[in-house]
């Protein structure tokens, strides 16, 4: 694709397949008490040849060349645990915990049609955990969630790019049904984040939301009118 004499994407035949290697183990205990339920996983995948958009720079004419080429695989493991349990005959607590180790590989921008790739090392670290709690009672049901989650990425090649990102929240979700068949939704929740370089990233959004919907034919149809971010809010970034 030329369209962009700046920009100009190539095709490569000598791509290999992107394959993966994945192994999971999962334990879970129910606990009769209380209705506790706890689970714990522990999880691998490693990649083979993935694919990634290699850049190429002309410093003379300021022109980018790319294309996808394979680079060396990585791996990730993760570890989750989860506990529920009753709190009495209408509350419910849930709590998910889960850390993520990863590495990957990256080729850095090749400059002046150089045939030289320099391959850097990404290495990223993800904590999060996400406690709720489910009130349901009658035709009403209450969820209350938070969350936090804390991401470290780092470079081999340089260290100075090292960077902790923070990611937070919460929600309150009300739901009440009426007439048996119609139900109407509020959603109240804040997103934070903090950390990114970009000032503006650096913010905290609180967003509302709204729904109601109809069930008929014995439930196999639902009618359902949503108004999303009510107070226009959410401000996302994309590169």
């Amino acid at each position: 694709d030329d369209t962009n004499p700046l920009y100009i994407f190539e095709g490569n035949p000598d791509l290999k397949k992107w394959k993966e290697i994945k192994a999971d183990i999962n334990y879970t205990l129910m606990i009769p008490k209380h209705e506790q339920m706890f689970s714990v996983a522990l999880k691998y995948n490693h990649t083979i040849n993935p694919l990634q958009d290699v850049f190429y720079y002309n410093t003379l004419t300021g022109a980018y060349r790319y294309r996808k080429e394979n680079t060396k695989g990585g791996n990730t493991y993760t570890a989750e645990l989860s506990y529920d349990r009753a709190l009495n005959d209408y509350w419910e607590w849930k709590n998910t915990l889960v850390l993520t180790s990863a590495d990957a590989h990256g080729v850095l921008t090749v400059m002046d049609g150089s045939s030289e790739k320099t391959l850097t090392r990404q290495s990223s670290t993800v904590f999060s955990y996400k406690p709720s709690f489910v009130y349901q009672r009658g035709n009403w049901k209450l969820t209350l969630n938070a969350n936090a989650k804390v991401t470290n990425n780092s470079y081999q090649e340089d260290e100075v790019s090292a960077y902790t990102l923070y990611n937070y929240g919460g929600s309150t979700d009300v739901q009440y049904t009426f007439l048996k068949k119609f139900t109407i939704n509020l959603q109240g929740y804040l997103i934070g984040r903090k950390g990114y370089n970009t000032e503006r990233f650096n913010r905290d959004d609180f967003v509302m939301n709204a729904a109601i919907w109809y069930k008929l034919l014995k439930n196999k149809l639902t009618l359902r009118i949503d108004a999303n971010d009510i107070f226009n809010k959410y401000i996302s970034y994309t590169s």
